[in-house]
């Protein structure tokens, strides 16, 4: 499990970025799974790879 500042600061990117584009992702692949514990966001390692993974699939470009 991974907080949402986290993974922004290993990915180099701001917390809003992920949110506009993971969280907001509208394409076939669904947006990016996640939860909440009130105002923190966290996701699932598996949970990301494996979404990673669906989103770079052909069919879900």
């Amino acid at each position: 499990m991974i907080h949402i500042d986290t993974l922004a600061e290993h990915l180099r990117v701001e917390r809003r970025w992920i949110i506009n584009h993971w969280l907001k992702y509208d394409g076939p692949a669904g947006p990016c799974p996640h939860w909440r514990d009130g105002q923190n966001t966290f996701f699932h390692v598996g949970d990301l790879d494996e979404w990673t993974h669906r989103r770079c699939l052909p069919e879900n470009r």
